[in-house]
C-alpha cells in the first residue's frame, strides 16, 4: 500500500506542476469530492472552472521521501516525509 501512496503522491505533484488539473481531479477520493460540493466545486467542470486564473505554486515533491503514512478517514491519508 505504501508504494501505491508514494506513486499517487508523485502523480499528484506532477499533475499540479504541469497544470493538468483534470488528471489531478481524477485522483480525488469520493469523500473529498463530497467535501468540495460544499464550495460548489464538486464536479470536475466546476473544479476546473474555479481553478482558472488562480496562481498556483507547487513544492518540489519529485524528490519526496515518504517517512510515514496515517489513515485519517475512510479513504484519506496524511503523508509525512522529507524533500
Amino acid at each position: 500500500m505504501r508504494a501505491r501512496l508514494d506513486e499517487r503522491l508523485k502523480e499528484s505533484s506532477s499533475y499540479l506542476r504541469t497544470q493538468q488539473f483534470d488528471k489531478y481531479y481524477d485522483l480525488f477520493s469520493d469523500s473529498y469530492i463530497e467535501e468540495l460540493k460544499a464550495f460548489n466545486h464538486g464536479t470536475k467542470d466546476e473544479y476546473l472552472e474555479h481553478g482558472k486564473g488562480l496562481t498556483r505554486s507547487v513544492p518540489p515533491f519529485d524528490d519526496c521521501i515518504p517517512r510515514s503514512t496515517a489513515k485519517t478517514a475512510n479513504d484519506a491519508y496524511l503523508i509525512s516525509g522529507e524533500i
